[in-house]
């Protein structure tokens, strides 16, 4: 919409035009004035004047210097104070001021759609993420759902069945057959990024009728020796557990046998006497059910002038009596090595 240019305006120095230019004059603004009511409420375009950003074209009656304008040709601008913020070309749109608000990612691994990242976002989390292969906590990701070729590192809060409930995961699922069977490997992070002092890893498959079993452990150096434990007759910890304390050593498996050692003084050679001599051995680690106790020895340091070997009272589950029957004294030691034998579960 665009006002019609007034005719040549009327002038007493020339009577002979006065009158018709005259005429003509007045009869345009009776064009006019429809023509500036249309202006004033019209919908479709007006005409404005280019302005620039110290005087933008469109403003506000008490902020002069803020408003749009146009900078050239087919590009739009804004300005504030006088200066340009913003530049809307046909290939690019400028922003030249930070963007703040809920347009912007609100923290380092905020993952909201549609949010523009800033510079102090974790960058990595962000590059694994937009290349399917992070699925963060929250976004309803299943790994009991995954299909052949799905990696990635996963929150263990997130749906699905996990080794363990914590620390985040690197997880992938490899086709093994046709359809739904799948091999899937676990290998857990105490933290995001930071891995385990040792490889904490587990495997499981996905039969073709999309039934999983359940996860087990891959033992390797790092993991065959240490505490052993087990759950329903299952090992969950290592193969091999050895150690031992001031009542002797122990070493568990994990099928569940438990062998027990120690060497003790039975007689001292302060005492004189002779009879049967006792003592108690607790042992190093209480067993879970029937023990086997056995001699491996007993040595005297030097020539003893009789004795009668060893024999145990009935064990129980945390120790047993054993007996030196002496029969002649002797002026030495009687260092007594027994072992015991049975299930820890």
């Amino acid at each position: 919409m665009s006002i019609t240019l007034p005719p040549p305006a009327p002038s007493r120095n020339n009577p002979a035009t006065f009158s018709d230019r005259m005429d003509a004059f007045l009869a345009w603004f009776v064009t006019m004035a429809p023509e500036l009511n249309a202006l004033a409420y019209a919908t479709g375009p007006g005409v404005f004047l280019n302005g620039n950003a110290a005087a933008p074209a469109i403003i506000f009656g008490n902020d002069t210097d803020t408003g749009l304008y146009r900078q050239a040709e087919n590009q739009l601008a804004m300005a504030t104070a006088g200066v340009r913020r913003l530049l809307l070309g046909a290939s690019a749109f400028q922003v030249d001021l930070p963007i703040t608000g809920t347009a912007v990612t609100q923290s380092s691994t905020d993952t909201t759609a549609g949010r523009l990242h800033r510079t102090d976002d974790n960058i990595l989390f962000h590059a694994l993420r937009r290349f399917g292969v992070y699925y963060p906590s929250g976004n309803g990701v299943n790994i009991d759902s995954a299909v052949a070729g799905d990696a990635g590192l996963y929150d263990a809060t997130l749906a699905g069945t996990f080794p363990a409930a914590s620390g985040f995961w690197w997880i992938t699922s490899q086709a093994i057959y046709s359809g739904a069977a799948l091999l899937q490997r676990a290998i857990r992070y105490t933290a995001a990024g930071t891995p385990p002092a040792t490889a904490d890893e587990y495997m499981r498959i996905r039969a073709n009728d999309g039934t999983w079993g359940a996860w087990r452990r891959v033992y390797n150096s790092g993991s065959v020796v240490g505490p052993v434990s087990q759950s329903g007759g299952v090992p969950t910890g290592a193969l091999f557990e050895p150690s031992s304390n001031a009542n002797g050593r122990y070493h568990r498996d994990a099928g569940g046998l438990m062998t027990c050692s120690h060497t003790f003084v039975i007689k001292p050679s302060s005492d004189a006497t002779s009879g049967v001599k006792s003592a108690t051995w607790t042992f190093p680690a209480a067993f879970a059910d029937a023990v086997s106790v056995v001699p491996t020895g007993a040595l005297i340091s030097s020539s003893p002038n009789g004795r009668v070997g060893l024999t145990f009272g009935f064990p129980t589950t945390t120790s047993v009596v054993v007996y030196y029957n002496e029969i002649a004294g002797t002026s030495s030691d009687v260092n007594v090595r027994v072992q015991a034998v049975g299930r820890w579960y």
